[in-house]
């Protein structure tokens, strides 16, 4: 995240790979001064109890983890018995959780 913003210090959103992931930006960003949400916004992915624990509660993607698992073993499945690569898009549903690091209004966790 230091080189992110040294590089492009305009940043205004950063949408990390897991809460767990968005926790480490997030604690830099307020080290660096720069005020989440209202200067920049941050987007985890997975609803962790993470989110609720960092020091603005994380706006989080909350994935379902059947559908998650299915598609995966059936393509894992399909790679194996294909013994070849493929493209496949799958789109899962998902649910955005608001939390205080993205400036909307906070939504409920389960």
């Amino acid at each position: 995240m230091h080189e992110v913003l040294a590089r492009y210090p305009e940043t205004d959103a950063v949408l990390a790979a897991s809460d767990l992931v968005a926790s480490g930006p997030l604690d830099t960003l307020c080290t660096a001064g720069r005020k989440v949400p209202a200067e920049v916004a941050i987007v985890g992915l997975d609803d962790l109890t993470v989110a609720l624990s960092t020091q603005a509660p994380l706006s989080s993607m909350r994935q379902f983890g059947r559908g998650r698992g299915r598609e995966f073993v059936s393509a894992l499945l399909r790679a194996v018995d294909a013994r070849e690569h493929f493209l496949r898009r799958v789109v899962l549903a998902a649910e955005l959780v608001v939390g205080e690091s993205s400036a909307g209004v906070p939504t409920g966790r389960r």
